[in-house]
């Protein structure tokens, strides 16, 4: 999956500044009002990401709109891993459950 990541031309994997600032103020923004989420949602997170600490979405998942499935032996690009056409079939069949 590694290899086939970083051979593929539309991988970019560097970041900017304001990238992160960006990334920072979203986190901060979302810890801030979290609670007026009135939309279902559906948090999926790697139990093994390395770069996301898995229990930094806990939180949401404590929240009445929010189904958070903590995917435990997955990484943090959990849709690049061997389980991931069945992980979009998954999100498909939870969007269409609720449409």
């Amino acid at each position: 999956v590694g290899e086939a990541y970083f051979s593929d031309p539309l991988v970019y994997p560097k970041s900017t500044i304001r990238l992160g600032q960006a990334l920072f103020t979203s986190m901060r923004d979302l810890n801030e009002n979290a609670e007026k989420l009135d939309v279902p949602t559906l948090v999926l997170h790697g139990g093994a990401d390395t770069i996301v600490p898995p229990q930094s979405t806990a939180p949401l998942g404590e929240l009445p709109t929010v189904e958070r499935r903590l995917l435990p032996n997955l990484r943090h690009e959990i849709l690049n891993e061997p389980e991931g056409p069945a992980l979009v079939q998954d999100i498909i069949d939870w969007i269409d459950a609720r449409i």
